[in-house]
Formats: C-alpha cells, sequence, structure tokens
C-alpha cells in the first residue's frame, strides 16, 4: 500500500480527472491576455539613379586607387630606408630572388611531391614581408640587423632549395638493384 496521501487521493477521484474537459473558449481567453503583435514593416525600396551608381562607383574607384597609392609609397620608403641603410641590398635582394626562381623552376621540373618545400618557402616569403614592415617601424640602430635578416632569410631559402634538389638528384642517379642472382656451375 501506498503512503502518500496525493497518489491515494489520484487514485480514488480518477474518474473526476479524466472527465474533466477544458472550457471551449479557453482559447480565446488567453489569446485576449497575449500582448498584440507587431506589425511587419515592408522593406525599403531605394531606387538609385545613374548619377548616384556613378558616384558610388567613382568613391569606390578612388578609394581603391588611393589604397594601390598608399601601398606603393610605403613600398618606395621602405626601399628608400633600406638603400640608405645598406646601398648593397637592392642589388643583392635581386640576385637573391632571380636565384631562388631558378631553383623553384628546377624543383617544379623533377619529379615528387614539391608542395611541402613549396610551403616552406612561403613561409619565409612572409618573414620576408614582416621583416619589411619591421624595417619601417625599427628605432635607428636596428636597421642594420633587420636588413641582415633579410639576406639570411634568402640564403634560408636557397639552401632549403638546393639541398632538396641534390637529395632528389641523388635519388635519381642511384641504380635501382635488383635481387637476381647469377650463378656459373
Amino acid at each position: 500500500m501506498n503512503t502518500n496521501p496525493l497518489e491515494d487521493f489520484i487514485r480514488v477521484n480518477r474518474e473526476a480527472f479524466d472527465q474533466a474537459d477544458p472550457p471551449s473558449d479557453l482559447f480565446d481567453r488567453i489569446r485576449e491576455q497575449l500582448p498584440a503583435p507587431v506589425p511587419q514593416q515592408q522593406p525599403r525600396i531605394i531606387r538609385l539613379g545613374l548619377r548616384q551608381v556613378a558616384a558610388a562607383a567613382a568613391v569606390i574607384l578612388m578609394a581603391f586607387l588611393a589604397g594601390m597609392g598608399m601601398a606603393s609609397w610605403r613600398q618606395q620608403q621602405i626601399q628608400a630606408r633600406v638603400t640608405r641603410i645598406q646601398p648593397d641590398f637592392v642589388e643583392a635582394e635581386q640576385y637573391y630572388r632571380i636565384q631562388v626562381r631558378q631553383r623553384i623552376r628546377q624543383l617544379e621540373t623533377t619529379a615528387g611531391n614539391n608542395e611541402s618545400v613549396l610551403s616552406d618557402i612561403r613561409q619565409l616569403d612572409q618573414l620576408v614581408e614582416e621583416l619589411r614592415q619591421e624595417l619601417t617601424q625599427a628605432p635607428a640602430g636596428a636597421e642594420e640587423q633587420i636588413v641582415a635578416n633579410l639576406i639570411q632569410t634568402y640564403k634560408i631559402k636557397i639552401d632549403i632549395l638546393e639541398k632538396v634538389l641534390e637529395r632528389r638528384a641523388s635519388y635519381q642517379q642511384q641504380p635501382t638493384t635488383t635481387n637476381t642472382h647469377d650463378t656459373e656451375l
């Protein structure tokens, strides 16, 4: 036997609970108590004339050209600062870029998966760009070290590419061995 008085009461009066239906107007009374719905606003359509479209396009074009001009100006500032710090750097950088390009072309002509090597080179390219950005904000005296780091980064790129090319060349030169045994009787 249950000793819970609530369960006993429910068991005794079960039929009264099952017979009770909600009043038919219950939902209407609940709806009346709800806040009124907010009317939906129609989207506002803005019609632009040809002049407004042309003006917007002109503003966008001007902003784009200004951004390109700023980027070009910034690169010129970096180059001028590097040239002032180390006049031979421009020539050295051109030399190293040519060397890197030549080795990348050689690598692309060899068989094998080049993606990991090229990914490493792209990371070094990002490092070069970061060093160039640091150069624009470097305090006096630190510039020479940053230029030295730029040159060192180019040398590292060339060393990586040379080692990969040497390793690939040594694999290609190794004779293929077969497991045939010649025996004489």
